[in-house]
């Protein structure tokens, strides 16, 4: 990496990380929450990154205040006691039963009782520089994953009986950027995040996936399907447009 330049936008200096590739033209990449990437030809001018800032200006600046407003959406998670998660409009109440610092933390999640809780492992925790947040973050993950597989197959198999659509397997992952996906084997993916946002939603991604066991692709034919099963379906596609930054995750 080159020493950065600055772009000043809102009284706000974003710091611009200059690399250098093998390249013909200049690109720019503007990531969350609002860190600024320069690749340039590796004999190109500084002055030819400078002039293009300054050219693209507006373009830049309204970029980064799109990436302030969805990072000002994204719920922050403490996992203290008594913190609240829903998952499917279901609270589940933080419980911190004797945490030890240096030690791993496991999760466990109590339907019944709408509590998770976290509690220290018998081994030191395999990532020092994690945070508590973080590694709270990754062991109450691994007990929604385990949650969401037991409600996406009972919402699967309540909605592929009413479409007469039915999957070989349902699998639940982390995807970043996917909701939900169907393999051409009839296998449906489900990102297990897609539990904070409200049911008719998740019920939609499911509604969905299911749809594209009859089309894999998003034909008129295809929203026929889905809009059979779910006359408001585009009111989910509203809120995940409006709304995506509520079901990021701390890791």
């Amino acid at each position: 990496m080159a020493t950065p330049i600055h772009f000043i936008h809102g009284g706000h200096p974003y710091e611009v990380a200059v690399r250098r590739e093998r390249r013909k033209d200049l690109r720019l990449k503007v990531r969350p929450p609002g860190v600024i990437v320069a690749v340039l030809p590796q004999k190109a001018d500084i002055r030819l990154l400078e002039n293009f800032l300054e050219r693209r200006r507006a373009e830049i600046g309204h970029y980064l205040d799109r990436l302030a407003a969805y990072e000002a959406q994204v719920r922050r998670y403490c996992f203290k006691e008594g913190e609240i998660i829903t998952i499917a409009e279901k609270p589940f109440r933080i419980v911190v039963d004797a945490v030890k610092q240096g030690y791993e933390i496991k999760a466990s999640l109590d339907g019944a009782r709408g509590e998770i809780r976290l509690l220290s492992g018998a081994k030191p925790v395999k990532v020092p520089s994690l945070t508590y947040a973080e590694q709270a973050a990754l062991a109450v993950e691994g007990v929604l994953m385990a949650y969401a597989k037991l409600w996406f197959s009972s919402r699967v198999e309540y909605y592929g009986q009413r479409m007469a659509l039915t999957p070989k397997a349902v699998k639940i992952s982390r995807a970043k950027t996917r909701y939900g996906s169907c393999s051409s084997r009839g296998n449906l993916n489900f990102c297990w995040r897609v539990l904070l946002a409200p049911q008719f939603v998740a019920d939609y991604i499911v509604v969905h996936e299911l749809a594209h066991l009859a089309h894999l692709n998003h034909s008129k034919a295809f929203y026929a399907v889905v809009e059979r099963a779910l006359p408001d379906y585009r009111e989910a596609q509203k809120w995940l447009k409006a709304n995506a930054a509520l079901l990021e995750w701390p890791v």
